[in-house]
């Protein structure tokens, strides 16, 4: 870490703030000490991590109530033999083990799933809990022996007893003879029971005096029998002390023959503590985790942390082979803010922490991030502020490489402008030939122009109201921004007759920049309308191809409920031909054969007649409706067909692949199996055509949306793997994916299949539609 770069950028106070969410003092430590992560494989495996814990702590499952005292500075204490902790040190190792033991059983019983990382970290905690036993069954929480102690409990019996015994002959000295005595309770001295005498009695007392009042009217004597008691007290806890040490070299005696799973148990509780710091922190922070790129910048709604509730959320987005970024603007607009965002979200994923930024952002893996922000005027070292910005930039050229982020605030100020514009120039073509990421802030017109002509660099501004006259701290790409010196001027109370010589010395010396600004800000206008209208048509067709999809739907339900009505009037009428026809036959077998049975007889099969043409004239309508699907050698291009469960009409364009056809629906082109193609009533053989969509590529948009919510993955992928079939069929090159709220919605299994798709080129989120759904574009191979 850089630790110039790592101030400028004020990641020391989000450490500060990541600190305060340790649980123990050895996890803060080893906070500190931990460094940036500098290859893709650490970083992305700490990470995994983290995300685990995060989930494990958001869970409804309760974290431990533990406590764990500063414990590690014990260990270079008893780690020499006949060293000895004392008892209130013995158990404070008792409660930091206990505790580590507590969190490793919530992490290794959670019934949350898939949490495997954490799992390993939590098995590495050595099973210390036979120690716990024996520290706690000896020693209380005050740090003394406990009372019940077997080899203390007569002695401490004993002890009481005379403690009791002394007590009682103190007071009665003094009861007996209140006024030989300064107060009527005894002192002590030494540890030793003595009698307040007043000096003017001096003798009516016998015994030991062992102290006398500053003033001398108090003789602190020990009467005889007194010290005969005190020698006693004594010797009990001469005793007692002798036993109490000997039962803390033993304890620490056993716990040094473990220190090596103890500094382990240690290490391991302190890594723990700091991804318990990072969720907690995360959580707090509303922070994500982001992707990681080969080189792109892709920050969402991203928040300087600092900021609190007072930060804009800012958009920037670096494409692959785009070098540098140089934002123009307002002074006070932001643009310090927004590059210093960018290094300081970058500083803090490389750390391991997750950024303040929507879901779906994603930043490369730097070597190195560098930063010249602020004033760097020194008198010691006879530094002007130039001079300052220039010794830090050489440093930051020496230094940086292609895997670099490079942030420089106000490149080229405080000299001649026309001086500072060139050394801007020459030192971004430095780091532009050495392929590092650069974020610039400037005033200078002529980096402006740099902008537009030189490859590799784009620029961008700050978002300026014109009627408020002042910044919204918006990033806005593509765009320079001119500076509103003089509105800003007139508006912070600069005399309007001085405004007005300023805009006359505007109006006489109005650069190309200028204009060229205007312009653009009217094409950027103009562009954003247009996108709008294209998204309006969008859900326009959208909502028409729901409207068919349920009307398709409705006609369906009333075929299927004609065919159970039929089904029914069907089954009614051979009930009633069979009883009839029993009757019949009854009849005929009772009496004579008739002119009126015979009647009856040919009437009951006329009528069987016409309901069998009836059904058979309506089974045949069903059956042109319904067909059978087709055999393949029946199949030609530009033959007419059906295709579908709704019979969709369409005409077959060629062979695609195994037992698929490409047919024509007159929408697109779709890949249909032979068993789902069904002749058309009459079939007509036709030219086969194709269609080809057109794309506005300033607006970036994709020509056709599959709607993926509520899919399952398999069925999901599935979906997206025919239609990238159809789209190159069809010559298109981009397809839009809706997903749930958030591209953090869009599986990682989706994401997964994309990243290793031959045909896919890219995907990235693009912006929620009027419904606040996710919008995932993918970008096909031409």
């Amino acid at each position: 870490m850089n630790n110039r770069s790592a101030v400028l950028l004020e990641f020391d106070k989000v450490l500060n703030l990541l600190l305060g969410y340790c649980i123990s003092e050895e996890g803060k430590r080893k906070l500190q000490l931990q460094k940036l992560f500098y290859t893709e494989d650490s970083l992305s495996h700490f990470h995994n991590l983290l995300s685990q814990f995060r989930t494990l702590l958001e869970s409804d499952e309760v974290f431990p109530d533990v406590n764990f005292p500063e414990i590690e500075f014990l260990l270079s204490v008893f780690i020499k033999e006949g060293t000895s902790l004392d008892g209130i040190d013995l158990y404070n190792i008792a409660q930091f083990i206990n505790s580590s033991l507590k969190v490793k059983s919530f992490i290794s019983n959670t019934k949350i799933a898939d949490l495997n990382y954490i799992s390993e970290i939590a098995e590495g905690i050595p099973p210390l809990d036979y120690l716990v036993s024996e520290i706690v069954s000896v020693i209380n929480s005050t740090g003394q022996i406990r009372d019940d102690h077997p080899e203390l409990r007569n002695l401490r019996k004993r002890l009481g007893e005379l403690n009791r015994n002394i007590s009682v002959l103190s007071s009665s000295y003094i009861s007996e003879n209140r006024n030989l005595f300064q107060t009527d309770v005894p002192s002590q001295k030494g540890g030793r029971i003595v009698l307040p005498l007043k000096s003017s009695f001096k003798g009516r007392v016998k015994g030991i005096i062992h102290d006398i009042s500053a003033k001398g009217n108090i003789l602190y004597v020990e009467p005889f029998d007194i010290l005969d008691l005190n020698n006693k007290i004594a010797v009990q806890e001469h005793e007692i002390s002798i036993i109490a040490n000997r039962i803390f070299r033993e304890l620490t005696e056993k716990i040094r023959i473990e220190i090596e799973s103890l500094k382990i148990l240690i290490d391991s509780f302190a890594f723990i503590d700091t991804l318990i710091a990072r969720a907690k922190f995360s959580f707090n922070y509303n922070c994500f985790r982001p992707e990681i790129s080969n080189s792109k910048i892709d920050l969402k709604k991203a928040r300087h942390l600092l900021l609190g509730s007072k930060a804009v959320p800012i958009t920037i987005s670096i494409e692959e082979g785009l070098h540098t970024l140089i934002i123009t603007g307002p002074n006070a607009g932001g643009k310090t803010v927004s590059i210093k965002t960018v290094g300081l979200l970058a500083m803090m994923n490389q750390f391991g922490i997750q950024i303040p930024a929507e879901e779906g952002s994603s930043l490369p893996v730097f070597d190195g991030i560098y930063a010249d922000i602020g004033d760097d005027q020194s008198i010691e070292e006879s530094l002007s502020t130039f001079s300052g910005h220039m010794t830090n930039i050489a440093s930051i050229l020496d230094k940086s490489n292609s895997k670099s982020l490079v942030l420089l605030d106000e490149l080229g100020s405080g000299t001649d402008p026309g001086e500072g514009a060139a050394i801007a120039m020459a030192v971004l073509d430095a780091l532009i030939s050495k392929g590092s990421i650069v974020l610039t802030t400037s005033h200078h017109g002529l980096l402006k122009n740099y902008g537009y002509t030189r490859e590799g660099v784009m620029n961008a501004s700050m978002e300026f109201d014109e009627n408020s006259h002042s910044s919204t701290y918006r990033v806005v790409l593509g765009i320079p921004g001119d500076s509103h010196a003089v509105d800003i001027a007139k508006y912070s109370g600069i005399p309007l007759d001085i405004i007005e010589e300023a805009q006359a010395y505007l109006k006489d010396k109005q650069t190309e920049v200028g204009r060229m600004i205007g312009e653009l800000e009217k094409k950027h206008k103009l562009a954003g309308e247009r996108e709008n209208a294209i998204l309006h048509r969008e859900k326009t067709l959208r909502n028409q191809i729901r409207e068919n999809d349920l009307r398709l739907l409705s006609l369906k339900q009333s075929e299927n409920e004609l065919k159970r009505n039929r089904n029914s009037e069907t089954n009614k009428f051979l009930s009633n031909a069979r009883k009839t026809l029993e009757n019949l036959v009854k009849e005929l077998k009772e009496g004579e054969i008739t002119q009126v049975k015979t009647k009856k007889v040919k009437g009951f099969l006329s009528d069987i007649s016409d309901k069998i043409d009836t059904e058979k004239e309506s089974l045949d309508n069903f059956i042109i409706n319904n067909p059978e699907s087709i055999k393949e050698d029946k199949l030609e291009p530009g033959m007419e067909v059906l295709v579908g469960e709704y019979r969709r009409s369409g005409l077959i364009v060629r062979k695609g692949k195994k037992q698929d056809w490409i047919i024509n629906t007159g929408a697109l082109n779709i890949s249909m199996n032979l068993n789902d193609i069904y002749p058309a009533p009459e079939n007509k053989k036709q030219e086969a055509y194709g269609v080809s969509l057109s794309t506005v590529k300033s607006s970036n948009l994709a020509n056709f949306t599959l709607d993926l919510r509520g899919f399952r993955l398999e069925t999901a992928l599935s979906t997206i793997e025919k239609q990238i079939d159809n789209a190159l069929m069809s010559g298109l090159t981009e397809f839009n994916i809706i997903h749930g709220k958030g591209e953090g919605v869009l599986s990682s299994g989706v994401q997964k299949y994309l990243k290793n798709e031959n045909s896919v080129k890219d995907f990235y989120f693009a912006h929620p539609d009027d419904g606040g759904f996710g919008k995932t574009i993918v970008i096909l191979k031409e």
